[in-house]
């Protein structure tokens, strides 16, 4: 312990005695900020705590920042929890002070560090190990460079050396997650600075993690670490754990065999994720005793040694290059943008270069953690968190809090004080829980019966979107009503509950599973005030910023109703939260282009604001910052590899869940089979309809089955299961939706062919895509050229792109969608595929030519495979396919009403 000369000037003292001061002086956390010499010359409140304790949020700090609290007492000596959150706090450069509420004594736990000066990357170094020569070609058996690759790769290197933003389409094969990783790996070798690698799918997270990190390090000169990192609702809470084991009877009967096993594991585990569970708990079970910030005691619980998470944030503040994904990362970033800090929230430490993969989903992630969403579930889960009387039984966290006021350890009028808050918060459990259980029942019952008048999708899904003029509408000013009044009970019972746990703090009791308790109660109330803020908002801010709606999705046994808040446009905050806050970022995918430009992705992602040519702002050139785009082309040969097959006489886009039939023609059912035949299975059979995929699969299990082939259909089972399955099984084909045109991987023969039964619009009348039609038009823009086709278009491109994994797949894409060659917008979804041969004409005389197509790769392929016969393969691979010119698309000025 030394005085503060030297450590901290004399106008931050004042201000951090200030602060102390005004806090009644409790424990204040405060971030400083130091100058040349090391001195902290300025600060910034971050927390505030009690007389013995504070969050401590060392994660909002940058290398060179100081972490600062008070304690109250005389005494500076660090505790064991000052000690270890010190610790953790220096693997990101973090010094740590500990001062005394006049701020005349410091105990300096670790010294200011200087920010170490950045050294940029050898680029011909790098680019040296793709070489053949060179590291890459020594680790790999027959090893051939790959132009676009290094191009790739020099660009990344770029981007960290230049601190630049890079959009980077890189065609399927490029080897792009190499192309990134080395780079990455280096920057943060060399500069001791954390890359963040975040990703779409568990696929191709798997793939990094699995395949590319372990050939890096194969070929890479100097160790570093890499580290998964997941969201902390992965992991058990031992705090949780303990206490249910404790007090089992303050938890419901129904739960009691899964807890029990979860309990067993929770203690045996090493590394409490839920991933190594040999089982998988009900979500009501797992709440129980999963990790959440609101209610973890950091480094007060009893527990904070063993902590799962603290095992993750240790292991992540320690590595150089963290994988992640975009749900975690953004709900970080979105975090990020309410509090205007980084957050205990979640466990990615500090970090300033970011690579985005699978970046074609940035704007639809955004709109998702940019929105909000409340629903009669998550009230009811609330509530019953708080509190459930069932079978005699009166269980939840408030009654796990009154327990443990009357369990603990208080003496005299305080003990009178403590029993008396006990009894306070049973009143208030018996009073203000039933009113505002019965107000949100009213809620959604009546949300539930009014939107329910409105005909649901095939998928059983009615939206109704709060427009100016529906907000006028009377079935609308009564369902405000009834969220207002469920509005303002929420509030009086958060607000009631709130004085009670005041109350309980003012009285200083040091009982760890009171302080637990309230942590939890908190947390709950916090959802609660979470809820009634949305629903505030959607009843009262009809701004058009935001997309708001009622949503109702109806089953056999159950309707499921919530109430929905998305942003209309993320341009915006993705500039603000993203790209000015991030020196580097590489944004890649192998479709980020639409036309053969970046434009709209650019617009839709924020990016448009640093491009001249579409700002508004005059002063653009003084914030904009570098951005590159560059089209990367595959290396795979598809004119070679692949025919794309447009059938005449099929009239697809009217096909429905109703009917299969177009009146004329093929049905749907009898093109399908016609197609499979001719690869013998072995397909994807891609919809855009849930519905229409149930009712194909209804009517054709059976008659697949007599031809041998294996119907594999979305929703009987995980995807992952279902693709195991599908690439192990012959003859297997797989129905899918959404989750199967993008971000799934299947090599070799096993996929021989891609059925695109429907060109990919979304629906019209979704309200955030409806709405964002609606502006673009209002603002003299065309929604269907602008908006409606280059979603299509990206979301078209990753279908086709499941089929042609590797230099050896060959296979074919049918397109059953007559407008892709008679529409006008129909030749902008081929122009923005490889270029490949086109098979166009009635059903029947292309089966011939797809057939021949497929046999003579089909020989091809087994030739490669069979020893001694390379050279007779390649030259059998190199024979041009038969393909037939497209007759030309027929012009049509239709806009919006073409995507029926």
């Amino acid at each position: 312990m030394s005085g503060i000369e030297g450590h901290i000037s004399a106008d931050a003292a004042s201000l951090l005695r200030g602060e102390i001061a005004a806090a009644g002086g409790r424990e204040v956390f405060f971030l400083g900020h130091v100058n040349e010499d090391g001195v902290v010359v300025s600060a910034e409140v971050l927390a505030r705590g009690t007389d013995v304790s504070v969050a401590a949020i060392t994660q909002a700090g940058a290398y060179g920042d100081v972490a600062i609290h008070n304690h109250p007492g005389a005494v500076l000596e660090p505790s064991e929890a000052d000690v270890t959150v010190s610790s953790l706090a220096a693997c990101s450069g973090i010094a740590s002070f500990i001062i005394n509420n006049d701020v005349t004594a410091v105990y300096v736990l670790v010294e200011p560090m200087k920010p170490p000066q950045l050294k940029p990357l050898d680029a011909g170094e790098l680019l040296g190990v793709l070489s053949a020569g060179g590291p890459m070609g020594k680790a790999l058996q027959n090893y051939e460079e790959r132009p676009a690759q290094k191009e790739m790769m020099a660009e990344v290197i770029d981007s960290f050396n230049h601190d630049k933003i890079a959009v980077i389409e890189a065609g399927t094969g490029t080897g792009k997650t190499v192309a990134y990783l080395i780079p990455s790996i280096a920057w943060a070798v060399t500069n001791d600075e954390r890359v963040v690698v975040s990703t779409h799918t568990i696929n191709l997270q798997e793939q990094i993690l699995h395949k590319d990190l372990p050939l890096v390090r194969k070929i890479f000169m100097a160790d570093f670490k890499a580290v998964l990192v997941k969201g902390r609702n992965n992991y058990v809470c031992l705090r949780k754990a303990h206490l249910i084991e404790e007090d089992p009877e303050l938890f419901e009967d129904d739960d009691a065999a899964e807890l029990h096993a979860l309990l067993a594991w929770a203690f045996t585990t090493k590394t409490g994720d839920i991933a190594d569970l040999n089982f998988m708990p009900r979500h009501r079970v797992w709440e129980k005793v999963q990790s959440t910030p609101e209610t973890c005691l950091r480094a007060h619980c009893p527990y904070f040694r063993e902590c799962f998470i603290g095992l993750a944030r240790r292991e992540a503040a320690t590595a150089q290059l963290l994988i992640t994904n975009h749900a975690l990362l953004f709900s970080d970033i979105a975090i990020h943008a309410e509090n205007g800090v980084f957050s205990d929230s979640t466990i990615l430490p500090k970090y300033r270069r970011v690579i985005l993969d699978e970046a074609h989903n940035l704007e639809e992630v955004a709109t998702r953690h940019f929105g909000a969403s409340v629903s009669r579930h998550g009230y009811n889960r609330a509530l019953n968190t708080l509190y459930r009387h069932a079978r005699g039984r009166e269980t939840g966290s408030l009654m796990v809090l009154a327990a443990q006021l009357v369990r603990c350890e208080a003496r005299g009028a305080e003990r009178g004080q403590v029993d008396a808050m006990a009894a306070r918060l049973n009143e208030v459990v018996m009073v203000s829980i039933p009113a505002v259980q019965f107000s949100a029942n009213d809620v959604f019952d009546a949300v539930a019966a009014e939107v329910a008048r409105a005909r649901p999708d095939e998928a059983g899904t009615v939206q109704y979107r709060l427009t100016p003029e529906r907000r006028a509408e009377d079935m609308w000013l009564r369902l405000q009503e009834h969220m207002m009044r469920l509005v303002a009970a929420t509030r009086l019972f958060v607000k009631g509950v709130a004085e009670i746990i005041a109350d309980v703090r003012k009285l200083a009791l040091e009982d760890e599973k009171v302080a637990g308790a309230l942590l939890d109660v908190e947390a709950h109330l916090g959802w609660l005030t979470s809820y009634a803020a949305t629903l505030d908002a959607v009843c009262n801010d009809d701004s058009d910023q935001f997309v708001n709606w009622l949503e109702a999705r109806v089953t056999d046994t159950v309707t499921y109703v919530s109430v929905e808040r998305a942003p209309l446009d993320v341009a915006d905050a993705m500039v603000q939260n993203v790209f000015e806050q991030y020196p580097t970022i590489v944004m890649t995918s192998a479709t980020l282009t639409s036309r053969k430009t970046f434009d709209f992705f650019e617009k839709r992602c924020g990016l448009a604001q640093y491009r001249e040519s579409f700002s508004k702002d005059p002063d653009v050139k003084k914030k904009a910052r570098p951005v590159r785009a560059m089209v990367l082309p595959t290396p795979f040969d598809f004119k070679r590899q692949a025919a794309i097959v447009i059938p005449t006489d099929i009239d697809a886009a009217h096909f429905d869940a109703k009917s299969t039939m177009a009146g004329h023609g093929h049905s749907l059912r009898d093109a399908v089979r016609t197609l499979l035949d001719i690869t013998n299975g072995s397909a994807f059979v891609l919809f855009t309809s849930y519905g229409l995929l149930r009712k194909m699969a209804r009517e054709m299990e059976d008659d697949l089955a007599a031809r041998g082939m294996n119907l594999l259909v979305q929703g009987s089972g995980g995807r992952d299961e279902l693709l195991k399955r599908f690439r192990s099984e012959s003859h297997a084909v797989l129905f899918g939706t959404d989750s199967f045109w993008a971000g799934v991987d299947v090599v070799g023969e096993a996929l021989q062919s891609v059925i695109i039964t429907k060109l990919p619009f979304r629906v019209p009348t979704e309200p955030v895509i409806e709405a964002r039609a609606e502006y673009i038009d209002a603002h003299n823009g065309n929604s269907f050229t602008e908006y409606t086709i280059p979603l299509a278009v990206i979301k078209f491109r990753q279908g086709f792109g499941r089929l042609i994994r590797s230099a050896s797949d060959y296979g074919m894409v049918a397109v059953l969608d007559r407008r892709v060659i008679e529409k006008y917008y129909g030749k902008w979804f081929l122009q923005s595929l490889p270029e490949c041969a086109q098979m166009v004409g009635p059903l029947d005389e292309l089966v011939a030519q797809a057939s021949a197509f497929l046999t003579q790769h089909r020989e091809a392929y087994a030739l490669r495979r069979t020893p001694g016969a390379k050279a007779a393969g390649h030259a059998a691979a190199q024979a041009p396919p038969p393909a037939q010119p497209a007759p030309r698309p027929r012009a049509s000025r239709r806009r919006a009403k073409d995507a029926g």
